[in-house]
């Protein structure tokens, strides 16, 4: 298990990749890597794109997952990755959003859906 919550993120979002490829998915980066000039020079910020860490599409529809990660005793309030998906605007009815939760030693994600 990576220590760093950088390194956590990676991790989990590598493992939701694989989880939907192996469902069948072609998969794409939904994270922007950008550059900021400061007087101490460049900052790079990341940016997730409509509120999503992964997109993937099949046949059938595309999906818009945002990854989170829960370790053993903790909670996790998903009311942020909800908003993101609602402020990213109107989505056409061939889409899913959907947030996937892994949870300490799973194998699986829990996915939940947003309206």
């Amino acid at each position: 298990m990576p220590k760093s919550h950088v390194a956590k993120g990676s991790y989990f979002k590598a493992r939701s990749r694989r989880f939907l490829e192996s469902a069948g998915y072609q998969i794409a980066e939904m994270e922007l890597l950008r550059g900021v000039r400061t007087p101490r020079g460049m900052v790079f910020v990341k940016k997730d794109q409509w509120g999503a860490d992964v997109a993937g599409k099949n046949a059938e529809h595309i999906v818009f997952v945002q990854v989170k990660s829960v370790g053993l005793g903790r909670s996790i309030s998903l009311s942020a990755a909800k908003r993101a998906f609602v402020a990213a605007g109107p989505w056409p009815p061939c889409t899913r959003r959907v947030i996937h939760v892994w949870r300490h030693r799973v194998h699986a994600p829990e996915v939940i859906e947003c309206p």
